[in-house]
């Protein structure tokens, strides 16, 4: 057991490991051992929203929401399960996204999963079983708006009382939000227009298949906040031809003549779980420079839980190549007369990231 410090207080962890390889965190503060209505949270992993600071979804505020109403109670749970996607993975969402912005919104995210032969919601929840039965947690007052994971959880045999989780839509999650409502969630949207994206986007994606060991698997467009504003980007997702270890490239290409600033950013759970709605200093950091100049990338390495996995993760030279190929890409396809390598500076300390 371990403790971390979030911006509502301190809490402690556990890592868990379900019978079918699933893993999750327990993240909780008070006592709760023997205790009846634990007020609860059973939250999926968003790498994109909680670690790469994305809009177009409620996930980072959900989590967010949780740990307050946690810590007003004074006592709570939040089940952090690893599950990506809705359970399918880091490039079954970049694919959703993009076949969700290809359809100009005659698709959502529910309909993009059947396209591709998967449940609309695939996740499961017999781990949470295992984590309120070793944690001797009798019932839960859980936070949620799906009466999807209602269902899941009570087959699972986790006794619940639903409470609603009310958060603030915008413009630029408003469409998943109705795709959400759609499909049964418990939300009130206020009616507004959809955000639309910067023009130009696609010059972010090089469009190629593969480099080295990595192969491209879907782009679309991600609103990302940064310093306080929303800047656009191209995300990539490529996948390794081995292990299916997952990468997401997001591109910024406003000002393609610019020499683009590059970084390797690793995520870290336990970190991305106790800043909750707030990115890490590094990659904010990052982030500023590259929209500040007008042009750059950022190679994001989800951390999925991989540590407990006995598969080899890519190096840091593989990962290093491949942002380095994805970068020279976009740059020589903006200057075709001239073709150059992004070399220099940005490169110097990219194996060592």
């Amino acid at each position: 057991m371990e403790q971390i410090g979030t911006r509502w207080g301190r809490f402690s962890t556990r890592i868990f490991r379900g019978d079918d390889g699933a893993c999750g965190l327990a993240i909780w503060h008070g006592g709760l051992t023997g205790a009846e209505s634990v007020l609860g949270r059973v939250h999926s992993s968003c790498f994109t929203s909680e670690g790469l600071a994305a809009v177009d979804c409620d996930c980072a505020e959900q989590l967010d929401l949780a740990f307050q109403a946690i810590a007003v109670r004074g006592s709570g749970i939040v089940f952090y399960l690893l599950q990506e996607g809705r359970g399918a993975g880091l490039a079954s969402k970049a694919r959703d996204r993009m076949v969700v912005q290809q359809s100009g919104g005659a698709i959502d995210t529910f309909d993009a999963y059947r396209r591709f032969g998967l449940a609309p919601d695939p996740r499961r929840y017999e781990l949470v079983a295992k984590m309120c039965a070793e944690l001797d947690i009798r019932s839960l007052d859980l936070l949620t708006n799906n009466p999807a994971k209602i269902q899941g959880l009570k087959v699972a045999g986790v006794r619940i009382r639903p409470m609603r989780l009310a958060g603030t839509p915008s413009r630029y999650n408003a469409d998943y939000l109705r795709a959400k409502v759609r499909h049964g969630h418990s939300l009130d949207l206020p009616r507004m227009e959809v955000a639309e994206s910067s023009k130009d986007l696609e010059r972010g994606d090089p469009g190629i298949g593969r480099f080295g060991r990595f192969l491209r698997v879907a782009s679309y467009n991600a609103p990302i906040l940064v310093n306080r504003e929303i800047a656009w980007f191209r995300a990539t997702a490529y996948s390794h031809d081995s292990d299916g270890h997952e990468r997401l490239i997001l591109s910024h290409c406003a000002n393609p003549s610019a020499v683009p600033v590059l970084r390797v950013f690793r995520d870290r759970v336990f970190e991305r779980v106790a800043k909750s709605a707030k990115p890490s200093r590094e990659y904010s950091d990052a982030m500023q420079r590259i929209v500040s100049r007008g042009a750059g990338s950022i190679l994001a390495i989800p951390d999925d839980g991989a540590w407990l996995s006995s598969t080899r993760p890519p190096t840091p030279s593989e990962d290093a190549t491949l942002l380095q190929s994805h970068a020279e890409a976009l740059t020589n396809l903006t200057n075709i007369d001239s073709p150059r390598r992004c070399a220099g500076p940005d490169f110097a300390h990219l194996c060592r990231v």
